[in-house]
């Protein structure tokens, strides 16, 4: 995808939505959208949670498949005259204020499967090579692409408004789940806006003062530091009272039995339409509850209340997290727990819903950890946490299946993100419209996981990250009227005119 043809892509949209804004979906739209993000799990990680689990819940015939890319903006700052070239360099300078233009980092099948180092982020502070989550997602939630470390803030510097905003201005309920901090880059691009995403306590006071209806994460780093302190004294209480203010019920893993995260999950607890659930963050590593899957369970109870739907995002965020520490067990432990959450959302639509009225998307913002099968690399220094002095080998290894319950031949190459495709599964209304989004066919891909796709496999197929927004909005038809949805619908198609004749 071009710049020019993604911003005329995102200009039209854009025009498309600002005609009007209606209560209902129309009929023959996706009432309910779901979007669920496995953070930072690319082909190989997801091949090896297949081998490890023995099946996934949508690598099915019930669900169509593709590859997708996530690359970024580059920045150019036409005073330095160059491209930034570290993440450190952009971070933290509102692009309102500075002389920049976006520089499409793009995709390049012969540069991935000649160059292995093309594809590989060495570390968090490779900026040219790799998108962060807050860029993956802006571009996930409002189908444009924009600089890393922005929180659906354009390179202009412009809030870019998301998917999930305009749905709740077409009468939706609209939540952000994740396993991380609430105001971590995924959760937060949802309905909030920064040119910096560790402008974290104005990021938190975005999230309960718009129109979310369900909040759900951890509330501090790792290391106990609190973020949700917008101008409430620097404490998780003050963010808590806000989000009372707002109207929404708070618990928490002090909230008494009956009236917590299980009780919410289960459906004997009804706090109403809005629900902030916010755990000790400062307990992720050892995954205290409540677990992805229960949070997932509790939001659909609240969101499916509101009877003309509900548009979700669900991030399993610590996958990237482990992926980042080269930690197997530990992704795995995490990827079990967001696989079961699917499970959980097939269950809700099956028995609640109907893949008619419903659209679920599962994929990744990106990769971590350029996970590869054993013999990849060869690590001849002794060094295994550093990839950056490693011998790599002349042929590139699967992962390999030891069975059900038995970890994977994995191995990690990279301590960073990278710029390799991932994987993206859809099913239910809508759905049509990616494959007239086609980017490309990567067919050394296809050969790596021919074992994707269902019966019929992988063709090696890719859309970009920004169609993920186009198929939302054409799908739920937000805003209204229905001729809006039309126009939408016209738009996928010129779109797809443009790219076959860019591909023949």
């Amino acid at each position: 995808m071009t710049f020019r043809r993604m911003c005329c892509s995102a200009g039209i949209a854009a025009m498309l939505f600002a005609l009007a804004a209606g209560p209902v979906a129309a009929q023959g739209t996706a009432k309910n959208v779901i979007l669920m993000i496995s953070d930072g799990l690319g082909f190989n990680g997801w091949e090896a949670a297949k081998y490890y689990q023995g099946s996934l819940p949508y690598d099915n015939d019930d669900f169509e498949f593709y590859g997708m890319t996530t690359y970024m903006h580059n920045v150019y700052d036409n005073d330095l005259g160059r491209i930034l070239d570290s993440k450190d360099e952009a971070a933290g300078q509102d692009s309102a204020t500075k002389n920049w233009t976006a520089v499409s980092q793009g995709y390049d099948q012969t540069q991935m499967w000649s160059d292995f180092n093309y594809h590989r982020g060495t570390d968090s502070g490779d900026y040219n090579k790799f998108t962060d989550s807050a860029a993956a997602a802006t571009a996930l939630y409002t189908g444009g692409k924009t600089y890393n470390s922005s929180v659906s803030y354009s390179v202009a510097g412009q809030e870019m408004k998301t998917f999930f905003e305009y749905a709740a201005e077409a009468g939706r309920a609209t939540g952000s789940v994740s396993s991380v901090q609430l105001n971590h880059a995924t959760p937060a691009c949802v309905d909030a806006h920064s040119f910096y995403r560790y402008n974290k306590d104005d990021l938190g006071h975005d999230m309960v003062t718009s129109d979310l209806s369900v909040i759900m994460g951890g509330d501090a780093y790792i290391d106990g530091t609190d973020y949700l302190d917008h101008g409430n004294g620097g404490d998780v209480a003050g963010w808590k009272a806000d989000a009372v203010a707002n109207g929404f019920a708070v618990i928490d893993q002090n909230s008494p039995a009956g009236q917590d995260f299980a009780a919410l999950a289960a459906g004997t607890y009804n706090p109403g339409a809005k629900v902030a659930g916010v755990f000790d963050g400062s307990t992720l590593d050892g995954r205290a509850d409540p677990t992805l899957n229960s949070m997932t369970q509790g939001a659909l109870n609240v969101l499916s209340q509101d009877p003309d739907g509900f548009c979700m995002m669900i991030e399993g965020g610590a996958i990237d997290w482990q992926n980042h520490d080269n930690n197997a067990a530990l992704m795995m432990r995490e990827q079990v727990d967001f696989d079961n959450s699917v499970q959980t959302v097939i269950d809700w639509v099956d028995a609640n819903s109907s893949w008619d009225e419903t659209l679920l998307i599962v994929t990744a913002d990106h990769e971590t950890g350029g996970i590869w099968g054993q013999g990849t690399i060869l690590d001849n220094n002794g060094t295994p946490g550093d990839h950056t002095d490693d011998t790599i080998n002349g042929t590139w290894q699967n992962v390999m299946d030891n069975g059900v319950g038995n970890m994977p031949g994995m191995e990690y190459t990279s301590g960073g993100h990278t710029n390799a495709l991932v994987p993206l599964w859809v099913r239910g209304q809508g759905t049509d419209m990616f494959a007239g989004l086609i980017d490309g066919t990567d067919q050394t891909a296809a050969g790596f996981w021919d074992e994707f796709g269902g019966t019929g496999g992988w063709n090696g197929s890719y859309v970009d990250n920004t169609d993920v927004f186009t198929v939302m909005q054409g799908a739920a038809a937000v805003p209204e009227p229905s001729s809006v949805a039309l126009l939408c619908t016209g738009l996928v198609g010129l779109l797809a005119l443009a790219r076959r004749r860019r591909h023949s």
